[in-house]
């Protein structure tokens, strides 16, 4: 068998059977002494195939319980509660989780009777001296934000960011701890705070 190549042949650049003639001769001029003749014919398709997938976007939230109660406080001692945030998402830029205090904790009485916010520095609860802050610790793939990443910090008036996540994140649990301290002359009553959480992902 014998093997051979040709060049100048530009294929069609449309779908379809083609055809082509071989002949072969015993003189080079290739007009006389032919001795064989084929026809063979090719076909121009499609080779290359579109593979398509898609996978659609995940945002989870959960709240371990909507309520934390830090029960009777006393000048003795600290009082705390806690829940969790359980989230996560396959967005690609991560989700970004705000804190906001839709109101202080306030006396029931009156709303300008608050337990004073926690000094940010040092950012301690102390038995005895009038304080209000939540302490964080973030579940695995998310990332303690701004003042939330160290100490107590108060609760923003104005939505804060308080877990980020870089990219996308399995669903895990974040633990959220409320923390009170009274002094001997904090006001008598029933207080209460409502705070609010959103997490936004960005696809």
């Amino acid at each position: 068998s014998y093997a051979f190549s040709a060049t100048g042949i530009t294929n069609s650049s449309s779908n379809g059977t083609y055809y082509a003639r071989i002949n072969t001769y015993t003189n080079s001029d290739c007009t006389t002494g032919a001795t064989d003749s084929r026809v063979v014919a090719f076909v121009i398709a499609d080779s290359r195939v579109s593979v398509t997938a898609t996978v659609d976007p995940t945002l989870t939230f959960a709240l371990s319980t909507t309520t934390c109660a830090l029960g009777t406080l006393s000048a003795s001692a600290t009082s705390s509660c806690q829940y969790t945030i359980t989230s996560g998402t396959n967005a690609m830029y991560g989700a970004n989780i705000t804190i906001q205090g839709l109101t202080s904790l306030a006396n029931s009485a009156s709303s300008t009777v608050t337990i004073a916010d926690v000094a940010e520095s040092p950012g301690t609860i102390t038995a005895g001296t009038e304080g209000y802050g939540v302490y964080l610790t973030a579940g695995s793939g998310w990332t303690e934000a701004g003042d939330f990443n160290d100490d107590a910090t108060p609760v923003p008036t104005s939505a804060a960011s308080i877990l980020t996540s870089s990219g996308s994140v399995a669903s895990a649990a974040s633990t959220i701890r409320h923390e009170a301290a009274i002094s001997a002359t904090t006001e008598a009553g029933d207080y209460s705070q409502t705070v609010e959480y959103i997490i936004t992902a960005t696809f």
